[in-house]
This record gives C-alpha cells, sequence and structure tokens, in this order.
C-alpha cells in the first residue's frame, strides 16, 4: 500500500523578523535563508520517513531540479512530476521571534497540473491505498473525484482555505485532515469551540473521519461515534513551519500500515512535536527512529 500524494513542490524563502510586518511597514530581516518546501513536499517526506512507499504527483519548474531530486533522495517516487515551461512554484515565509510563521504562496508550476496528468497517476492507484490532496495545486476537485473513482481512500488537507474548497465534492473525501480555522470554515466560520466545530462536521459529513488539530492544544480525531483525543507534547518551539505537515504526513503513514486511529494520532503528535524544535520545513521532519525514541521516553 502507498500513499500517492497530489501535492504542491515549492522553493521556500524564508525571512527571520521580531514582529510579522504590519501594513505599510518595511522592515529589515533578522536573518534570511532559501529552504524546499510547499505543502506536498513535506508531506510526501514526512510520509516517507515515517516508513511508508510514497509517490509524488505534481509540477515544477526547470529551476525545481533539487525539488524533484529531494524526494528521490527519500526514497519517493516521482516519476509522476512534470516539468513546466514557467518557475516553480514558492513561498515567502516570515518567522518571529515566537517560532509562528506567515506564509504568502506564489503557485508557479503547482498551478499546472493538468487532468491528463491525474488520470494517468489514478491508474497506479490500488485497493488500500491512500490518496492525498491539499489546495497549492490546479485541479483538485477533478483529481479527489478521480482518485476515489480509482478505488483509493482520499484524503483531504484543506488548506489554504479559499474558495476553490467548496468545488470539492466532500462525498468522494474519507478522511479530512484540518485545523482549527480551516475546520471552522468547512461548516460555516461562525462556530467557536474544538467540539462545536467537531460537532458539525459529523452532522453536516457523517460518513468522513476527520482529525482536527489544534496546534499546542492537542488534536481530535472523530469517525461516527468513534472519538479520540491527544494531547501535544510539550516541547519549545523554534519555528512551527511545516509541523502540520509531518502531522498530516505520519498519521497518513500509520494509517497505511495498519495502526488504529488513537495510535497513529500519538505518533503524529510526537513527529509534529519534535518538527517544532528544529528551523525550516522539510528539514525539520524527523526520522521514524526519532519518533520511536521520543515516544519510549514518554511511555
Amino acid at each position: 500500500m502507498k500513499l500517492m500524494n497530489f501535492g504542491s513542490l515549492n522553493l521556500d524563502r524564508k525571512y527571520g523578523v521580531g514582529n510579522f510586518v504590519a501594513p505599510g511597514e518595511t522592515k529589515s530581516a533578522d536573518s534570511y535563508f532559501e529552504n524546499l518546501g510547499g505543502k506536498g513536499l513535506n508531506q510526501s517526506i514526512a510520509c516517507a520517513r515515517a516508513g511508508s512507499a510514497v509517490w509524488h504527483v505534481g509540477a515544477v519548474g526547470k529551476d525545481g531540479t533539487a525539488l524533484v531530486n529531494c524526494l528521490k533522495e527519500e526514497g519517493v517516487d516521482t516519476s509522476h512530476i512534470a516539468v513546466k515551461n514557467t518557475a516553480s512554484g514558492h513561498a515567502v515565509i516570515q518567522v518571529d521571534h515566537a517560532g509562528q510563521n506567515c506564509i504568502i504562496i506564489v503557485s508557479g508550476a503547482n498551478g499546472e497540473v493538468g487532468k491528463e496528468q491525474m488520470i494517468e497517476a489514478c491508474e497506479a492507484l490500488e485497493e488500500g491505498d491512500i490518496a492525498l490532496f491539499q489546495n497549492e495545486i490546479s485541479n483538485v476537485a477533478y483529481g479527489v473525484t478521480k482518485a476515489k473513482r480509482s478505488g483509493a481512500k482520499v484524503a483531504f488537507n484543506p488548506s489554504p482555505f479559499n474558495e476553490k474548497i467548496s468545488e470539492v465534492d466532500l462525498h468522494d473525501v474519507d478522511y479530512l485532515i484540518v485545523n482549527e480555522g480551516e475546520g471552522r470554515e468547512i461548516v460555516g466560520g461562525k462556530l467557536s469551540s474544538p467540539e462545536e466545530i467537531l460537532v458539525a462536521i459529523r452532522k453536516s459529513y457523517p460518513w468522513i473521519k476527520t482529525v482536527l488539530t489544534l496546534g499546542e492544544k492537542g488534536c481530535y480525531y472523530i469517525d461516527g461515534e468513534e472519538k479520540y483525543f491527544q494531547d501535544a507534547f510539550s516541547v519549545k518551539a523554534v519555528d512551527t513551519t511545516g509541523a502540520g505537515d509531518t502531522f498530516c504526513g505520519y498519521f497518513l503513514s500509520a494509517l497505511l500500515k495498519g495502526c488504529e486511529p488513537e495510535r497513529a494520532l500519538r505518533e503524529a503528535a510526537a513527529a509534529a512535536a519534535l518538527a517544532v524544535g528544529k528551523e525550516g520545513a522539510a528539514c525539520s521532519i524527523p526520522t521514524r527512529k526519532t519518533v520511536e525514541d521520543f515516544l519510549e521516553k514518554k511511555e
């Protein structure tokens, strides 16, 4: 069984700042570095480092060789990554002294992932596979439906949340992985507590298995009457960039390996905690061995 990740590939440009830049303000950065990222790349690497087979479907520009090579080095199948005559997607990231981030995404080649490319990839899906989608590439709604018709389970992480989310037929989604803000938007944007959000999602989409992440407050899993809560592990946050992607990749890897949801939550929470303790996105994702050692000390 494998994860087929229909996801973005970005060149991250990160700027360290004391506080996020305000409207009309010009500010000097304390630090700057470039890294490889994108929700798709991060989630593929997380799932691969967790020990699962991963195939990545996406697109880069001619400047994206490092992105493809990075995935190859992690053991990810890159045969469904297209090279386009445009710049690769990139992200402009501010990280403040508290480790919080603020991100601007430029889609670039991510906006040119075509339907034919998705059709070809879906032909390789098998029963037991999971097809993962975020919202940083083109034709997500088409791909979700196509993947579901191919017999795979579909996981959807609707981030960044915008009007394109409404095009996705949630009847084709098996796993919904959202943070508190995304979960609130899915059910209309008016609810306040995590518990209210979960109840509303369950009422509107009873067939969906939902993971609701709450950062330092922990995370929930709900599937009908089945409900689990996992506390966040206490760590000093250095950089939260990519922590949610790490969680997502590790959670889905655990499911692919047959873990119960409660165990999958715990492994994902541990991986995310380790990720926030290091700078960067993809480079901060822990290995399976590191997560196992961390959990052994906690159990």
